[in-house]
């Protein structure tokens, strides 16, 4: 019977997960950063190389650069394996022709169902790790509902689901099988260039009471396993561009994050506020009572992304605090490449938060704050909504899952903090931590970085990996 019930809850899932297939198959590629890595492997697929395509009228060291920039490869080497098996010769030429962007060409609309495809068995696997952690816990119907709510706090975007892939297979075998353990947790950082900082603390304290038990082959090939996939790969880069590192946008978000460190205490304060999920409906009550504050401080448009006077425009354009002191000290130094212009840009935003180490500070814990809350997958309730009529249920599963969200990572974090000295033999623990700390402390945590500790939180409570 549990088997049964099992099943039953996998079939639901993959229904509403391929409901989620048609409606991505007409939206992927996303415009923005995943259509950045798109282009990559479309270069790959024609030239056989990692940089910006030939669709982009720029110079070919900018391209060089922009592949550099958008340095993680797993996912734009997957879409172009994808592109071979979808695109012949002929589509090749007629995108090559007439497209502009692959955001807007028409050629590519079977790659896009194919990759949604493949995206959504991947979905469909998270949602059944998911429902077995859950299940030890709970009935089959209230699992369904965890997982089902779970599930829809990953994010839509691919590349990211492919580092939230990557993670949950490193927790499952981290007791399980050390060499897949090793291998895929060695990869993480090849999605996202952060984990590259975030995996070092993890390991050194997690791994290293299980490595002593390791004889000298065993540990020689583990540690191949942990350290050689990026290793490998900033090694090309270092003799592509002369940096020895995954990707190039680590300046960018520390300028992003130096920006947000001129604002004031009062903006600071109000940003929790600003930050407060909107669901549950009793949220927004509170958010509506308190919004005063928020106009008052001028919050609204220094922590709106698209205000041009927001902190994150500013810090984009260069043309704030951070942008000012860029620009003076090009002028000074006069940078001839980009790998120079990138070493003044880090200096200066190093050079802004040590000018106001208290806001940066007290930035932490707001961004901490933030990133509690990932985004809800809104877009495939209101797809669901529109297509079937489910007004009055899609309200009530929005609820739910914002219910869940609400509980969800900050329980893991205030337990994980409260039984720190145990967190030695608990992975997942280590994980949540760390991932945490790193995004509160150098960026602006947006919710799609939050969506990396939905795994490690859950994980982590349920003691998986203990």
């Amino acid at each position: 019977m549990s088997d049964k019930k099992k099943l039953i809850s996998l079939v639901l899932f993959v229904i509403i997960t391929f409901t989620t297939v048609s409606r991505d198959s007409q939206t992927v590629p996303l415009d923005g950063d995943e259509a950045q890595y798109w282009d990559i492997a479309f270069a790959l697929l024609v030239d056989n190389e990692y940089r910006g395509s030939d669709l982009l009228d720029t110079s070919y060291s900018e391209k060089i650069d922009k592949g550099f920039r958008r340095g993680e490869p797993i996912f734009p080497f997957l879409i172009s394996n994808i592109m071979r098996m979808s695109l012949n010769s002929e589509k090749v030429e007629r995108i090559m022709n007439n497209c502009v962007d692959l955001v807007s060409c028409e050629h590519i609309r079977t790659t896009a169902l194919q990759v949604s495809i493949l995206f959504g068995f991947i979905r469909v696997y998270l949602f059944h790790f998911i429902y077995k952690l859950v299940l030890k816990n709970f009935s089959h119907i209230i699992t369904f509902l965890i997982s089902l709510s779970i599930t829809f706090l990953l994010p839509y975007e691919h590349k990211d689901l492919l580092t939230i892939l990557l993670i949950s297979l490193s927790i499952k075998f981290y007791k399980e099988n050390h060499y897949l353990f090793a291998l895929f947790t060695g990869l993480i950082p090849l999605t996202n260039a952060s984990f590259l900082y975030i995996l070092f603390p993890v390991l050194l304290i997690s791994v290293f009471s299980w490595i002593k038990k390791q004889n000298r082959v065993n540990l020689v090939y583990i540690l191949i396993l942990l350290l050689g996939p990026s290793s490998l790969w900033m090694a090309r880069n270092y003799s592509t561009v002369g940096m020895y590192s995954i990707s190039g946008r680590g300046p960018e978000v520390l300028a992003i994050r130096a920006e947000y460190s001129t604002i004031n205490y009062d903006q600071v304060a109000s940003g929790f506020i600003y930050y407060l999920p909107s669901e549950p409906f009793f949220l927004e009550l509170i958010r509506g009572k308190f919004w005063p504050v928020v106009s008052n401080t001028g919050s609204e448009q220094v922590y709106d992304r698209s205000n041009l006077e927001g902190a994150y425009k500013k810090a984009k354009k260069l043309n704030g605090v951070v942008g000012l002191k860029y620009r003076n000290q090009l002028n000074e130094s006069s940078p001839q490449d980009y790998k120079e212009k990138e070493a003044v840009l880090r200096s200066v935003s190093i050079e802004t938060l040590k000018d106001n180490p208290g806001e940066h500070l007290a930035l932490s814990f707001l961004f901490g704050f933030r990133g509690m809350f990932p985004d809800i997958d809104r877009a495939f309730i209101d797809y669901v909504e529109k297509e079937f009529n489910f007004a009055s249920g899609s309200y009530f599963l929005s609820q739910f899952i914002s219910l869940i969200r609400m509980v969800l990572i900050p329980a893991a974090i205030l337990h994980s903090i409260y039984g720190v000295r145990r967190l030695r033999e608990n992975y997942s623990g280590l994980l949540l931590i760390f991932i945490w700390l790193f995004f509160s402390g150098l960026t602006h945590f947006i919710p799609r970085y939050s969506t990396y500790l939905v795994i490690p939180a859950l994980s982590y409570l349920l003691r998986t990996d203990k």
